[in-house]
């Protein structure tokens, strides 16, 4: 999977890529156990802030896009997400033969 992994992120000029299982919840809700804390940012009572968005960011919106409803635990599902130096909007196509020879199944 990493080599698969490493292949993508060259050729779409991706900054960073990750890996992970999907964890299965029937809310397809992430639920982050560990408190966060930054003393160094002071919210007072104003969390529409961009450091606020950061932590947000960082601990909320990353592992979620490794959330999917608990019917589909039978897939046993991996997921892979590029991190892009800029947005994009639109689906990004390439074409690589040379990919299917990592995958097994």
């Amino acid at each position: 999977m990493k080599s698969f992994a490493e292949t993508i992120c060259r050729q779409i000029n991706a900054s960073r890529y990750y890996i992970q299982d999907v964890k299965y919840n029937t809310l397809k809700l992430y639920v982050n156990s560990k408190p966060i804390i930054n003393k160094s940012i002071n919210v007072d009572g104003r969390i529409l802030t961009p450091d606020y968005f950061d932590i947000l960011s960082d601990n909320l919106i990353y592992p979620s896009l490794f959330v999917k409803p608990e019917a589909f635990k039978n897939e046993n599902e991996v997921r892979i997400v590029f991190e892009m130096p800029d947005d994009h909007y639109q689906p990004f196509q390439f074409n690589n033969s040379s990919l299917t020879d990592l995958i097994s199944y």
